[in-house]
């Protein structure tokens, strides 16, 4: 494949996954409504938590659409802001977003080393704390009762770890655990790694509590406070 084919190809995954993103949205903004205005009128219990349901789906459309946009914001923008940021920042306010959207599942989301640090380095802050909050997310529904997130050091990378103590994952199997096997957001996170010349790694481990499948996300450390 020649090098203007590739790009076509690119090119063509970005439009296909923004109008994909855009004809989600549309009939999502309809039933949400609908669904509010039910839940005024619920007869009983019963009634609203269906209702209730029904917003969870909604909700988890939603964020499939956003996860479409941004793929497509990364296939057609392939360069991004760079800026000093700090990627402990970054690591709380992500574990933030995610601690809102997936308040039911009560899994705990520990911070390890993250409340007092302050580490900063040269990159683009919402990819960053987009594919943070990835990381967690896949982490907190793939948990049974906790997830660690940890940075640190480690030689010439800074190193987020997002640890949680679900059920191993087996080696080629898919990474994401709602079974679907699309990928989305280990693929928006292995971008917006690669775009900050780091890598994302992960295993699945035996520990004296059960197991631990660990995401590590590295990228290059320019400045260390």
């Amino acid at each position: 494949m020649t090098d203007t084919s590739r790009g076509r190809e690119r090119v063509g995954e970005g439009v296909l996954a923004r109008r994909v993103a855009h004809a989600i949205r549309t009939p999502l903004g309809v039933v949400s409504v609908a669904l509010a205005r039910l839940k005024e009128s619920a007869r009983d219990d019963a009634e609203t938590q269906m209702l209730e349901l029904g917003g969870r789906a909604v909700r988890q459309l939603g964020r499939l659409a956003d996860r479409l946009g941004l793929l497509a914001r990364l296939e057609r923008e392939p360069d991004m802001t760079r800026s000093q940021c700090d990627l402990a920042v970054i690591v709380r306010d992500a574990a933030g977003d995610i601690a809102q959207t997936r308040s039911r599942r009560r899994v705990q989301v520990g911070l390890e080393g993250v409340a007092s640090e302050h580490v900063t380095l040269e990159g683009d802050p919402a990819l960053l704390r987009a594919a943070v909050a990835e990381l967690i997310d896949n982490g907190v529904r793939m948990a049974e009762r906790r997830v660690d997130v940890a940075l640190a050091r480690r030689d010439a990378n800074l190193v987020v770890t997002v640890a949680n103590d679900g059920p191993p994952v087996p080696e080629g199997a898919s990474l994401e655990p709602d079974g679907s096997g699309l990928g989305i957001g280990l693929a928006i996170v292995e971008t917006i790694v690669r775009r900050h010349q780091g890598r994302l790694e992960w295993k699945s481990m035996a520990t004296p509590d059960g197991t631990t499948t660990e995401f590590s996300l590295c990228v290059p450390a320019t400045v260390a406070i």
